[in-house]
């Protein structure tokens, strides 16, 4: 339910000129970028000598010319002793090949003779008769006369399509290529204006109308499957969501806390509230996704749940689906304030400033001397979502004014305050979350991210691991629900410490 930090655009020096580059990103969403040199290995040619250059073979070719030597002989050249060698036993081989293929010429013979008096005596004539029975029935001569007449309307067709075309050809014989250069530009200004209004009525369907066909109201949307861990112990307990809640009031683990509600709302599937603190301990576990599930699965079941749709609104801000956390924050403005003037939205309008005029319709039913933090928190939520961030900061102040011990409030400021590129104000804001409750992944992992932003690698790594070490459960089974997100921080962390 927290916000995640961004990564600031700055580059910090650190030890040998270290340095660490931010792009924006989502409200409770963290990403760090670095680079990494590629090392490429190259592998020259490798030598290998010839087995024919050397060995027995010139000893032999030694031992030749000695022995002729000592005969008296003129010593031949193997090139010649080659070719003797050769020629003597290519014939041979000739001749014991041809002497046995005329031997079996008489079997060949026989065979031909037997297959073609075989073939013309009975296959062909068989063949024969069975075609001339099928074309002498009726049948066949229907569809033979038919195909005939079928052919020759084609051929007419056929015929016609080459007198078109040779007339066509007389008609342009004079034309040149800048003519017909000519020619196609005139078509295609005479249908430019069609063109570009079929492109924009296209466009617009991509933009606008596509979009309009997905519902954007949680309560109305498809609802995402959420997956239970098939591991939990709670399962077995008497009162699994009164188990959760203590855990949450102990700061005992957001794992197990949510092992806990996942067995509550599993032997009732219709209590929104268990689905609400099964959401809202996931996303301050760092778990988005399965936080939209069970949020989605709360507001479905009581739509009039606040605390869901204002923790969904932000669950959906970080996974920058815009449409479904403007849906939320509206149905939770109409809930909040039934007597707010909120007519439907009409086609092409700015969503955005049509839920902030409503916003600032809500602001001046409240008193002066009155700080509405449920309305502040939301008008934040609204600001943050259209990246003005210096007004999100004004808002969730003044909500913090009068819940000073919120918990959440911190960690939305300082999420705020990280992206608005002021780190060092983040950190500070992120600490008094982490007073608040120091079971909260969330902020720690955001604490960590700002301290990446500075060149704080080492302390980074710290608030990582030890975010790692609170979203552990006590099972020991492989979890179903995990993010990704601590871990692959984690490693460019160190990929920063070390290079």
């Amino acid at each position: 339910m927290g916000i995640k930090a961004d990564l600031v655009k700055s580059q910090m020096q650190h030890q040998n000129a270290k340095s660490i580059h931010r792009d924006h990103q989502d409200f409770l969403g963290n990403q760090i970028h670095y680079q990494n040199s590629n090392m490429e290995q190259l592998q020259g040619p490798s030598n290998q000598s010839s087995f024919l250059a050397q060995g027995p073979a010139l000893e032999n070719h030694n031992w030749a010319m000695e022995f002729h030597q000592e005969q008296g002989i003129a010593p031949p050249t193997l090139d010649h002793e080659f070719d003797t060698i050769y020629t003597r036993g290519a014939q041979q081989l000739q001749s014991n090949w041809e002497s046995e293929f005329h031997s079996q010429q008489p079997v060949h013979h026989q065979w031909s003779a037997e297959f073609n008096s075989q073939t013309h005596k009975n296959q062909n004539a068989a063949w024969n008769e069975e075609f001339n029975s099928y074309i002498g029935k009726g049948k066949g001569k229907e569809v033979d006369a038919q195909w005939e007449a079928e052919f020759q309307k084609l051929q007419i067709k056929d015929q016609n399509w080459q007198d078109e075309f040779q007339k066509f050809q007389q008609e342009n014989q004079g034309l040149e290529t800048q003519d017909w250069n000519e020619m196609f530009k005139e078509i295609w200004e005479t249908s430019k204006g069609d063109t570009s209004n079929w492109m924009n009525d296209f466009e617009n369907f991509n933009n606008d109308t596509y979009e309009e066909l997905l519902e954007a109201d949680p309560v109305l949307a498809p609802c995402a499957e959420y997956i239970f861990e098939k591991s939990n112990p709670y399962l077995t307990h008497p009162d699994p969501y009164a188990a959760g809640l203590e855990l949450l009031k102990s700061q005992g683990s957001l794992s197990n806390a949510a092992l806990a509600f996942e067995a509550a709302v599993q032997r009732d599937m219709h209590n929104d509230s268990a689905w609400m603190r099964l959401g809202t301990v996931q996303a301050e576990n760092e778990k988005e996704l399965p936080a939209i599930a069970a949020l989605q699965r709360s507001v479905q079941e009581n739509p009039q749940n606040l605390d869901a749709l204002i923790a969904l609104a932000v669950s959906y801000i970080n996974e920058g689906q815009e449409r479904e956390s403007l849906a939320s924050l509206e149905r939770w403005l109409r809930t909040s304030y039934p007597d707010l003037n909120m007519p439907p939205a009409q086609p092409g309008q700015d969503l955005q400033q049509r839920l902030l005029d409503f916003f600032i319709q809500a602001l001046q039913k409240v008193p002066l001397t009155t700080v509405d933090a449920n309305l502040q928190i939301g008008l934040g939520l609204l600001l943050y979502n259209s990246k003005e961030y210096e007004k999100t900061v004004d808002c969730f102040t003044a909500a913090l004014s009068v819940r000073p011990d919120d918990y959440l409030l911190w960690n939305r400021l300082g999420a705020t305050l990280s992206n608005s590129g002021n780190s060092e104000a983040a950190i500070d804001a992120y600490d008094r979350a982490l007073q608040l409750k120091p079971s909260f992944v969330r902020g720690r992992y955001n604490l960590g991210v700002s301290c990446m932003n500075i060149g704080c690698y080492r302390e980074a790594a710290e608030h990582l691991l030890g975010a790692l070490a609170l979203q552990t459960p006590d099972t020991a089974d492989e979890q179903k629900n995990v993010s990704t997100t601590l871990w692959d921080t984690l490693r460019r962390t160190f990929v920063m410490v070390f290079i």
